[in-house]
């Protein structure tokens, strides 16, 4: 039975973290180490993750410093690198054979990492988790075309990975947002197979008072993080003769990414000038070439983003967003 770590980094989830790590602690697993990462929480959580004692629970106890550093803080305790590693949100939480049924999955199709889905709760009603699912094998070129076109979420959880995948892998620790997006492919370059699974056991809490380290509001910090974060992969990317093959794939995300989060831009602020550079970049590298329009919307955005001055398809398609604001709700996101 090898080794799982299960990261948790842990932000103002006081009203959650409890059940979070007692549904980790009560795992038909028993081979875990669960390291919880308290990123300077001005709240409760630090006080009620005191309260477990448990030999299967590391506690790391920092200033903030990002969801980023503190899923690095997390890696930096995995000592036993013929192990597992999945991660969890610390206001969420699994079913009793979560990691037992990953563990499974992943042993039983002879690959390096399992990918599965999610229950998304959003209110009292709590579904069991769907146990008859069924599993396909991948080769990591496949899977990672699928992370680029968002129908395998760049999102640590709800995955279990062999760690020694991570050993050399870190997330960006000055993103405030993205940091899953510029991360989540690299361990999938470095694997030879990937099993994808619809086995549901994971509990994702999306109840709307949640205020948790993966949750904040769209504003310019959150979009300068994430077009930072597109930057970087597409840089990686570039940069390595093994990963460039993706580059027109990614680009597509890349230019659907930044035509939805540009007319969400204020203008006025200390980020205006990456801003007009970022635009710069994509022009001359011709990124938008490699956007293929999905619906009528997306085919609109793409024309007037080309035909006319930037700020005018910002213009335009911040009333837009102004007008149908019942249709986007833009308030808040699961990063």
């Amino acid at each position: 039975m090898r080794e799982v770590y299960i990261i948790v980094p842990c932000y103002n989830v006081e009203n959650y973290v409890e059940k979070c790590i007692n549904s980790l602690l009560n795992q038909t697993y028993d081979n875990i180490k669960i390291i919880c990462v308290n990123d300077g929480s001005t709240d409760d959580t630090l006080t009620k993750l005191l309260q477990f004692k448990s030999n299967k629970i590391i506690l790391i106890n920092q200033t903030n410093k990002g969801p980023g550093f503190a899923r690095n803080s997390g890696l930096k305790y995995i000592t036993n690198y013929d192990s597992y590693l999945t991660f969890v949100d610390s206001d969420d939480w699994v079913e009793e054979h979560y990691v037992e049924r990953l563990v499974n999955i992943l042993e039983s199709n002879n690959s390096d990492i399992a990918v599965t889905e999610n229950f998304v709760i959003k209110g009292d009603s709590i579904p069991k988790p769907f146990t008859n699912y069924q599993t396909k094998v991948i080769l990591s070129d496949e899977a990672i075309k699928l992370i680029f076109s968002s129908n395998i979420r760049s999102v640590p959880y709800s995955k279990l990975f062999k760690s020694a995948l991570w050993k050399n892998i870190q997330f960006p620790i000055d993103l405030s947002a993205g940091e899953d997006n510029a991360t989540l492919f690299k361990p999938f370059l470095l694997s030879k197979s990937v099993c994808v699974s619809n086995y549901k056991g994971y509990y994702l809490n999306r109840y709307e008072e949640a205020k948790s380290i993966m949750r904040c509001s769209i504003t310019n910090k959150y979009i300068l993080s994430n077009l930072k974060g597109n930057l970087y992969t597409y840089n990686f990317l570039s940069q390595n003769t093994q990963s460039n093959i993706f580059i027109p794939i990614f680009s597509h995300e890349m230019i659907d990414n930044f035509l939805s989060l540009y007319p969400r831009y204020k203008y006025g602020t200390e980020f205006d000038l990456f801003i007009n550079e970022y635009i710069k970049f994509i022009k001359s590298n011709k990124i938008t070439k490699a956007y293929k329009p999905y619906n009528f919307e997306s085919k609109t955005k793409i024309i007037l983003f080309k035909i006319f001055p930037p700020k005018f398809y910002h213009f335009i398609f911040n009333c837009y967003i102004n007008v149908f604001r019942r249709k986007y709700r833009y308030g808040v996101a699961k990063l």
